[in-house]
């Protein structure tokens, strides 16, 4: 399991060690060891700092405050992962529905011309 940074919350326990009465904690997603997102997390900072394995994506070791600092970052910057993330699946969808349009036009043609089926190479 792998955690990455992803903002700040307002959730006063840590999920991690279960400490309660927190000012902040980190918003962590998990990973498995293919890269999937499993779920969301949010620990404490020293709780953070040991699971993200202390070291930002650029590859900066990230040590105490800076974790905070680093989290910060990543909260600015989630509208931004969000908006290509919403960007993404419309295009797939639309690609899905060209393809199954494409597919359509394909049998009727065929059937128009009383030919044998033809199968797209993808799929």
């Amino acid at each position: 399991m792998t955690y990455r940074i992803t903002g700040i919350s307002n959730q006063s326990t840590c999920d991690c060690c279960g400490k309660v009465d927190l000012q902040l904690t980190i918003r962590m997603s998990e990973h498995d060891d293919t890269g999937r997102e499993i779920r969301e997390v949010c620990f404490g900072t020293h709780c953070a700092e040991r699971a993200s394995g202390m070291v930002r994506a650029d590859g900066w070791v990230v040590r105490g405050k800076h974790i905070v600092k680093v989290a910060r970052t990543a909260e600015w910057d989630r509208p931004g992962r969000l908006r290509l993330r919403a960007e993404q699946e419309a295009i797939a969808a639309k690609h899905a529905a060209d393809l199954a349009a494409a597919k359509e036009r394909l049998r009727a043609i065929t059937e128009a011309f009383n030919a044998k089926p033809l199968t797209l190479p993808c799929g």
